[in-house]
C-alpha cells in the first residue's frame, strides 16, 4: 500500500490530517492539487498486498501526532478504510468519514459493482480495458481529458492493476460496517451502481446525491464542502466575541428554549437537575446559554469550552475555561466521569456531530445528562442558494441514532425530549442581514461568502430574511 503526503507549505506542524483512501488503478500524482487549510492530507493507493490487519502500520505511525483525522474513502477505497476503521477508529482520533461512490460490499449485485461485471473486467485485463475504465469514470468529457495526462504520466503497470484487481475479488465482502456519517454518491456513475450504493448506505450512513457526477467526483469540493477549517472558525466567532449577543437573537432563543426544556423535562418527573456534580458547556462562546444556569451550580465543578480564546465576558467565576476543540477533547474523557454536558448553537461546526454525541453518551456517569441543541437542514437556506455554501447539517434523528449505538456496548439511552422548530429572523435591509451574518461569526463558513452574498442579496427583497432550524435533544445515560 502507497502512502503519499501531500507537500507542506505551511511554517509550522498541522494539527489535522485528511486521509484519502483511493479506488482501484489510482496513483497519488493526479490528486497532487488538493488543499485543505488547516490539514495535512495523506494518499493512499495500490492496495495489490493488501492484507486485513496487517497492513496500516506505516499509516499509523504517519498519523500518531495528529489532533484529528478525518477520513475521506472513494471507491474500492471505502472496503479497505472500512476495514482501517473498525481496527483502528477508536484508537486515533477520528471525526467525520465519507464514503465517496463505493460501499464495503465492494462487489455484491444489490449493493456493490455486480459480480459478473467484476469478474468479467478481471478476465479482459489489458490496456484497453483500463483506457475504457478511465473513460467511463468521468460523465463530461472535459473532465476526463483534464484527468487522464496526469494519470498517464503515472499509471502504474498492467501487471499491478492486475494484481490490486486480484486481491480486491480475493477480499470478503464486509458487513460490519464501521462509523460512516455520509456517503456521497454520483448520479451518473457507470462503475458503481447508484442505486447499489444507496442499497448498501440505508440506514446506515446519512446519503447525499450529487446528479451530475460521474464515478469520479470532485475531491476538492468535497473537502471545502465537508471539511470544516477550524482555525477559520475559531477565528471568525473570536472576531465577534464583542458583538456577538446584540444580533445573535436566534442563538439566544436556542439557548432560552433548551435551557427551559430540560428544566420542564426534570420538574415534570419531579427529579432534581444534575447540577451539583461536574458539568461541562461545550461553544460557550459569550455565556448566552451559561448564564441560564450559573448562579444554580458550583463554580469549580464547571469547565466552559470554545474554539475561541476567552473574553472578560466569557468567564464564570471560578470556573474553568478551556480553549480546545470539544471533538477532541470529549473523546480523551474518562468514562462515566461526567454528570451534564450542555451545548447550545456549537455542534452544527464539528466535522462529526454524531461521533461527539456516541462519544458525550460513553463520559456520562449513569444517570448523567447530555442536552444539546443545534441546528439542521434548511438552515440559512437563503444564503446556501445564492452562494453555493452551506454546513453539511446533520438531521436529528441520525443524532439520536448515533445516541443509540451506545447501547451495543451494553449502556442504555433513554431519550427525554427530541424536537426540531424554525425559527425566521426577519431583517430591515440587505445590510442588517449582512451585519447580522459578520456580528455573529456565522460567516466563518467560507471567506468569500459575506462577499458573494452581497452581491446577490437584492434578489431576496427590501426586507429579506434567514431561516434558522435548531433541534434540542436531551437524553440520560442509564
Amino acid at each position: 500500500m502507497e502512502i503519499c503526503k501531500l507537500q507542506n507549505t505551511h511554517n509550522q506542524p498541522i494539527p489535522r490530517a485528511v486521509v484519502v483512501f483511493l479506488g482501484w488503478g489510482m496513483s497519488a500524482a493526479p490528486f497532487y492539487n488538493l488543499k485543505k487549510a488547516g490539514y495535512d492530507i495523506f494518499l493512499l493507493s495500490d492496495y495489490a498486498d493488501y492484507k486485513s490487519g496487517e497492513s496500516f502500520s506505516p499509516l499509523i505511525s504517519a498519523l500518531k501526532n495528529y489532533a484529528e483525522v478525518v477520513v475521506v474513502a472513494w471507491s474500492f477505497g471505502v472496503r479497505i478504510a472500512n476495514d482501517f476503521m473498525l481496527q483502528y477508529g477508536d484508537r486515533l482520533p477520528v471525526t467525520r468519514t465519507l464514503a465517496v461512490n463505493g460501499t464495503i460490499t465492494h462487489i455484491d449485485n444489490r449493493r456493490g459493482i455486480p459480480e459478473s461485471v467484476f469478474r468479467l473486467t478481471l478476465r479482459r485485463m489489458s490496456e484497453p480495458t483500463v483506457a475504457n475504465f478511465i473513460r467511463r469514470m468521468f460523465a463530461e468529457a472535459p473532465d476526463y481529458e483534464a484527468f487522464v495526462t496526469k494519470y498517464e504520466t503515472s499509471a502504474r503497470g498492467l501487471e499491478s492493476l492486475t494484481a490490486e484487481l486480484e486481491m480486491f475479488g480475493a477480499l470478503d465482502v464486509s458487513d460490519s460496517p464501521a462509523r460512516w456519517d455520509l456517503a456521497l454518491i454520483g448520479e451518473k456513475d457507470a462503475i458503481f451502481p447508484p442505486d447499489n450504493q444507496a442499497n448498501a448506505w440505508r440506514g446506515t450512513a446519512q446519503l447525499e446525491k450529487y446528479p451530475s457526477w460521474g464515478h469520479f467526483p470532485d475531491f476538492q469540493h468535497i473537502l471545502d464542502r465537508y471539511i470544516t477549517d477550524k482555525s477559520r472558525v475559531g477565528d471568525s466567532f473570536s472576531a465577534a466575541a464583542y458583538t456577538y449577543e446584540q444580533s445573535a437573537d436566534p442563538q439566544a432563543r436556542v439557548a432560552e428554549t433548551l435551557w427551559a426544556r430540560l428544566c420542564a423535562e426534570f420538574e415534570t418527573r419531579d427529579e432534581r437537575l444534575p447540577l451539583e456534580g461536574r458539568i461541562i458547556e461545550v461553544g460557550c462562546g459569550s455565556g448566552l446559554l451559561t448564564r441560564l444556569y450559573a448562579d444554580r451550580v458550583n463554580p469549580p465543578t464547571l469547565e466552559l469550552w470554545d474554539l475561541a480564546p476567552a473574553g472578560s465576558h466569557q468567564w464564570h467565576e471560578g470556573a474553568r475555561y478551556r480553549q480546545c476543540d470539544a471533538e477532541i477533547e470529549i473523546a480523551k474523557l474518562e468514562s462515566e466521569s461526567i454528570d451534564l454536558i450542555l451545548s447550545a448553537s456549537a455542534i452544527q461546526w464539528f466535522n462529526s456531530p454524531s461521533a461527539f454525541i456516541s462519544r458525550a453518551v460513553r463520559a456520562l456517569r449513569p444517570g448523567g445528562i447530555l442536552a444539546v441543541a443545534g441546528f439542521g437542514p434548511g438552515t440559512l437556506e437563503e444564503i446556501s442558494s445564492i452562494t453555493g455554501n452551506s454546513l453539511p447539517y446533520i438531521p436529528i434523528n441520525k443524532l439520536i441514532a448515533s445516541a443509540g449505538t451506545v447501547g451495543s456496548d451494553g449502556l442504555g439511552v433513554e431519550i427525554l425530549f427530541a424536537e426540531e422548530e424554525t425559527i425566521i429572523a426577519d431583517f430591515g435591509s440587505s445590510r442588517e442581514l449582512i451585519d447580522h451574518l459578520r456580528l455573529t461569526g456565522v460567516n466563518a463558513l467560507s471567506r468569500s461568502s459575506v462577499g458573494r452574498t452581497r452581491q446577490f442579496l437584492n434578489s431576496l427583497g427590501p426586507h429579506p430574511s434567514l431561516t434558522y432550524r435548531p433541534y434540542y435533544l436531551i437524553l440520560r445515560r442509564l
